[in-house]
């Protein structure tokens, strides 16, 4: 199964897509968390070489599940977006993230 995540993090852009791969058994017995985390290890360059970024924090997994679909990248877990949060996203979103996460002051 083939997972776009939107590289968003240190992107002047909204155009890079990472194309991240996983088994399909990830989809069908696991919870969401388990699910994003795994998209994220295979994300990185150790796991999956791409001619870019590996996935970083503030990044934007395109995973449709019950809870949502736009999962943004935290430096601990994710965060489900709207799809109008997600539209109104401005590159780069890397301090974006760390703002709205439990590092924030």
């Amino acid at each position: 199964m083939i997972i776009p995540v939107h590289m968003f993090a240190f992107s002047d852009t909204r155009d890079q897509v990472r194309p991240v791969e996983i088994d399909d058994k990830w989809q069908s017995s696991s919870s969401t968390t388990e699910v994003l985390d795994e998209i994220f290890k295979k994300g990185q360059n150790d796991f999956q070489p791409r001619p870019f970024p590996s996935v970083s924090v503030g990044d934007v997994i395109e995973y449709e599940i019950a809870e949502g679909k736009y999962w943004m990248v935290l430096p601990i877990g994710f965060k489900k977006l709207t799809q109008k949060e997600f539209e109104e996203l401005n590159p780069p979103t890397s301090l974006m993230a760390y703002k709205d996460s439990e590092f924030s002051s």
